[in-house]
């Protein structure tokens, strides 16, 4: 009897629409202690679909394959059906913006019929006003009466004969059009939750679906939070961009028994650039150009280059945090990172230890991919982790996140089926690779690695959840998971996350500072810079110039464009307000009174001379890349 009752109750909350749509906040625990036999009777059978993209058009009945795979997975799991709708990149947009314009026709036409029974309301009211006597009335309310008694009563017979369904798991599917969608990039993650597409999912995963977070590297949800709420979950992955090694030759190292352990910076191998340089006749120490360990530079922002670098430059780069694996927000006169790095280049040009030419050398510092790093080791260099792989907004939405849709009738459904996507291997190896023996083989040297039979099913290994869990097709290494989940662990935030400068660049607003001024001052700067990062002697003449230029014009040379006037023209519009943050900090260390200190701390005069100080650098200068 309770089951029965409590099945009505679901039922006529369903009928009337009004099953509720707010977050859980039952613990984990509870919620297992709640999957007994009695919830799976009372649980009424719903359906979902999912939107996601392809890498080509599927065709029906492999589609409808993998669609009934899927949904009986799900439907054992929590009564719950699944659809696939999967387009094309180029198809998927409009695929969205088509039922978008369902719902919306839809939400006219229910916003009519309640006009319609308005009006009628009224016109009920306005005939019973017309009444002269009570007892006329008295009849009318009767008649009305009676209407509403005969609409709750067969209201209330299909609500039981709809409760007995579910009590005996009989009832019918209950579809929702739209539930768990997929989001491209940062830009629709943006621009959809403005328009308000995407169901905010902090409670759901402060609460019963906390272990999502368990499952997906922090950052990438750091990424996806914004202003305190999360509406999507990132497609978890191995962070996308390089790492930067030292890329050594073994038997030196061996020779000169340099201990890697201790190494952390490359003027660690000072004692070994001395040791080559006096003993291996040919062989330069160092080949290239390298970085300053703990510099984060400015122009991961194509439009800035050298621009932005001088910015950072000349408050003296970026120390990083080795405790926190992210940036000091310390003074500018602690940041003499970059001076240190001229003044090192300088140093090791002087002393024969650098080289522009790639043989015979002991060390060089290389930013590699997986194939890079291979064809080093096959040639038999040994590599040393240098620098950990940045964390950059566009690396952390590279492969897209799922959300879902505010469109969706049941959230919390779709909310444990985005779980299943991040957290159960077999879901996921189902939407990434379709079914085993038709569409692909497990391999029978490595239980974990796979390999496709065909392209019938074609779906982006990093586009379909979680990319650490389950199989990893043949065509990648086959230690993918634990490689990319120690990749994400040496990684760090780059002080620019989440501030994308090429944002205004486009703007009609600044078009013409963009378009004119900008390449007047790069046309000064990149020489200059390509000089220090040469290693010229007199570096710190260079930069006092280059101070007093750009903070104060002196000569006139550059109009309007200081370094403050750089800053200014940061500033976003309303829609960017998230970012004021980082533009605030970023202007408050490129305060001009704090560069004039850190000049007058690193040269030997704070008088600065009004004649442009030029050293040309030999016809070799590597041009630096960042």
């Amino acid at each position: 009897m309770t089951k029965r009752l409590i099945s009505l109750m679901l039922a006529l909350i369903m009928l009337l629409s009004l099953m509720l749509t707010s977050c859980s906040t039952t613990t984990e625990e509870e919620a297992e202690e709640e999957s007994t036999t009695e919830e799976e009777v009372m649980r009424p059978n719903v359906g979902l679909t999912i939107y996601a993209v392809s890498e080509k058009k599927i065709d029906k009945a492999v589609m409808d394959a993998v669609e009934e795979k899927v949904s009986n997975y799900c439907v054992a799991k929590y009564k719950t059906s699944i659809k696939l709708q999967f387009y094309t990149e180029d198809e998927y947009e409009n695929a969205l913006n088509e039922q978008y314009k369902k719902f919306i026709a839809e939400a006219a036409a229910k916003e009519k019929a309640e006009a319609e029974a308005a009006a009628v309301s009224r016109s009920q009211a306005a005939e019973r006003a017309k009444l002269k006597t009570n007892e006329e009335k008295i009849k009318f309310d009767q008649k009305i009466r009676e209407q509403k008694r005969k609409q709750e009563e067969e209201a209330k017979k299909k609500a039981e004969a709809e409760a007995e369904k579910i009590a005996k798991g009989e009832d019918a599917v209950k579809w929702s059009e739209m539930d768990i969608i997929y989001i491209p990039n940062q830009e629709k993650y943006t621009e959809w939750i403005q328009n308000q597409k995407l169901v905010d999912l902090k409670t759901y995963l402060d609460n019963t679906y906390k272990k999502v977070r368990d499952y997906v590297y922090p950052t990438f949800m750091h990424a996806a939070t914004v202003n305190g709420q999360v509406f999507g979950i990132p497609n978890n992955r191995g962070i996308s961009t390089n790492e930067t090694y030292l890329v050594l030759n073994t038997a030196l190292v061996e020779k000169y028994n340099v201990d890697l352990s201790a190494v952390r910076s490359i003027t660690d191998l000072e004692e070994a650039f001395a040791a080559v340089k006096a003993g291996e006749a040919g062989v330069t120490p160092i080949y290239g150009d390298f970085d300053p360990e703990g510099v984060v530079f400015y122009d991961e922002v194509d439009m800035a280059h050298s621009v932005g670098v001088f910015a950072d430059t000349l408050v003296g780069g970026t120390k990083i945090n080795e405790t926190l694996g992210r940036p000091l927000n310390a003074g500018a006169k602690t940041n003499v990172a970059m001076l240190e790095y001229f003044e090192t280049k300088a140093d090791y040009r002087a002393k024969g230890y650098l080289s522009d030419t790639n043989e015979n050398f002991f060390v060089s510092v290389q930013e590699l991919n997986d194939e890079q790093k291979k064809e080093w080791e096959e040639k038999g260099y040994t590599l040393h982790l240098y620098k950990g792989a940045p964390v950059t907004s566009e690396a952390m939405f590279e492969s897209g996140l799922f959300g879902i849709s505010s469109y969706s009738k049941y959230p919390e459904r779709a909310m444990e089926i985005l779980t299943l996507m991040t957290t159960d291997a077999e879901l996921h190896n189902l939407l990434t690779f379709g079914i085993e023996e038709e569409h692909y083989i497990v391999s029978a040297e490595n239980e974990n690695v796979i390999t496709r039979l065909n392209d019938d099913y074609s779906m982006n290994f990093f586009k379909t959840g979680n990319s650490l869990l389950g199989y990893v097709p043949d065509d990648m290494d086959p230690d993918y998971v634990e490689k990319a989940k120690q990749k994400n662990l040496n990684s760090f935030i780059s002080p620019f996350f989440g501030f994308e400068m090429d944002d205004w660049t486009a703007d009609d607003k600044h078009k013409e500072w963009v378009e004119t001024k900008l390449p007047v001052w790069k046309a000064y700067l990149d020489p200059i810079y390509e000089q220090l990062c040469y290693g010229i002697p007199n570096w710190k003449e260079v930069l006092t110039e280059v101070y007093a230029n750009l903070n104060t014009n002196a000569n006139g040379m550059f109009e309007e464009i200081t370094l403050q006037n750089f800053m200014d023209m940061c500033v976003l519009d309303d829609k960017y307000k998230s970012h004021a943050p980082k533009i605030k900090a970023l202007k408050e260390s490129l305060g001009t009174s704090d560069m004039t200190e850190v000049v007058e701390e690193v040269t030997t005069t704070t008088t600065t001379t009004k004649a442009a100080t030029t050293t040309t650098a030999p016809a070799t200068t590597t041009t630096k890349a960042n």
